[in-house]
């Protein structure tokens, strides 16, 4: 039986996420995770004597009170919690492995509203948990019993400890991915989005020789991700002024990157992508020429590699399946539409930072505008509508969607594709169409939009129950 929540289960493709007080984030629940996350880590037994996990969190405001009711009830089983504070996602992932724990924690919900939190998990190499882990951590919470193999649960109650330095430890590995990096030429427009990576975001281009203008730079989780994903306004009113080579936009876990060029036009995870594997590909330094991206990126993409006789592995919508296609074929590079990119020579998950430091070294290096590095991709007319749904009915049994996508898939005549699929971590359904004409796409992507939202929608706030373009 599937159990109410954003995916129709427990976790979704990012976590666990929901509004905290509602299921699945009430108190009690949060509390029945933490007791079933210890049991996963005394189970599998990797630091038996004296069991660890991190707990990060990024600025939302009932972050902390998540943190409090999981470190009561992980300590509760012998096992010892060390808080990182607010720390970005990617630097739970480093620390993790840094410190030597058994599990990392992150109480995020990444790009979601700030009323939104969620749980994320990694295990002791850094690596969100397997869909397999998430299977059995969800086993364990639902059904409450574990056996031990010594039969019992650790006496003595877990403490509770800061995890001192967490933060400049990752600001230093961060420094560390581009050694000799000198930004003495280059401005920057950074917007931090009140998020977790406010206190060291700036310290980290500016220690690099960068003039950085600033903006949303305390942590304030009530001000994050207004209207969901991550905003580019702020910077794009910013770089209209002269000497802004580079707008960075951060969410609010700093996970995903989108920039604006100098130019005021605005550099989505497919654009970052074809200018990082280009510069690899010349460089000589991109295993196999291939990178890995998701069945939502623009076939431009595919297009831009193709020329310097590149490729792209396409997997689902989702970090973990861009990494499991990144290890099972070799490969270092990947990411979403949406700005999560990852570079497997440095961390397993997705980071902001880390892509805008690779970014700023191949701008140093070339010595054009980004909007030069951009001209690598042409893009195809591409149309992305988001939809609020009470619920998740599969598309073939909503009838008048089912033959709309007949007729639609001939108007195309195999010059473009549409996707229908729900968010793994929204109750929201994504349409996304692609063609050589903008105006018959728009035409297909509303027409979807509405049969769906007759269907299945709900309002939101009294709006129309329609999201344009939100990556």
């Amino acid at each position: 039986m599937k159990r109410k929540g954003f995916n129709n289960g427990f976790f979704g493709t990012d976590g666990i996420r929901g509004i905290p007080g509602e299921y699945p984030l009430t108190d009690g629940m949060i509390f029945k995770i933490g007791i079933s996350i210890a049991k996963f880590v005394l189970y599998k037994g990797e630091n038996k004597e004296y069991p660890k996990v991190i707990i990060g969190r990024d600025s939302r405001l009932k972050g902390k009170r998540i943190e409090t009711i999981l470190s009561d009830a992980i300590t509760f089983y012998g096992i010892d919690v060390l808080l990182a504070d607010i720390i970005t996602t990617p630097g739970v992932s480093y620390l993790v492995k840094d410190s030597a724990a058994d599990m990392g924690i992150m109480i995020s919900s990444s790009h979601s509203k700030s009323y939104e939190n969620g749980i994320k998990l990694f295990n002791a190499k850094g690596f969100k948990l397997l869909r397999s882990e998430e299977e059995w951590l969800e086993h364990i919470i639902f059904n409450s019993i574990i056996n031990f193999p010594n039969g019992s649960r650790i006496k003595n109650k877990g403490k509770v400890d800061v995890l001192l330095g967490g933060q400049s430890k990752y600001k230093n590995f961060l420094m560390s991915t581009v050694r000799g990096l000198n930004l003495k030429n280059i401005e920057i427009g950074l917007d931090c989005g009140w998020g977790a990576a406010s206190e060291i975001a700036a310290k980290i281009f500016e220690e690099l020789g960068a003039k950085v203008t600033v903006m949303n730079n305390r942590a304030l989780g009530g001000n994050a991700n207004p209207g969901g994903g991550v905003n580019t306004s702020y910077l794009q009113k910013l770089t209209i002024k002269p000497k802004i080579d580079i707008g960075i936009a951060l969410d609010g876990d700093a996970d995903r990157v989108l920039l604006v060029d100098e130019k005021n036009n605005v550099l989505d995870g497919d654009t970052i992508l074809a200018i990082l594997a280009n510069h690899l590909i010349f460089k000589h330094k991109l295993p196999k020429n291939t990178i890995v991206s998701t069945i939502m990126s623009n076939n431009g993409l595919k297009n831009s590699l193709k020329k310097h006789k590149g490729h792209v592995i396409s997997t689902r919508v989702g970090d973990k399946y861009i990494l499991d296609k990144l290890i099972n074929e070799g490969l270092v590079l990947g990411g979403e539409q949406s700005g999560k990119l990852i570079f497997l020579d440095y961390l397993p998950t997705s980071d902001g930072l880390i892509t805008s430091l690779q970014i700023l070294k191949i701008l140093v290096e070339s010595e054009l505008t980004l909007s030069g590095l951009a001209k690598c991709i042409d893009k195809i007319p591409q149309v992305t509508i988001d939809v609020p749904v009470r619920e998740k009915k599969p598309f073939t049994s909503i009838p008048q969607v089912a033959e709309s996508l007949d007729s639609f898939h001939s108007q195309l005549n195999k010059k473009g594709r549409i996707v229908l699929r729900y968010s793994g971590t929204e109750s929201l359904a994504r349409i996304m169409v692609e063609g050589k004409e903008q105006s018959m796409i728009e035409n297909i992507a509303n027409s979807l939009a509405s049969q769906i939202k007759k269907e299945i929608g709900r309002n939101l706030n009294g709006d129309n129950g329609v999201r344009y373009g939100n990556i």
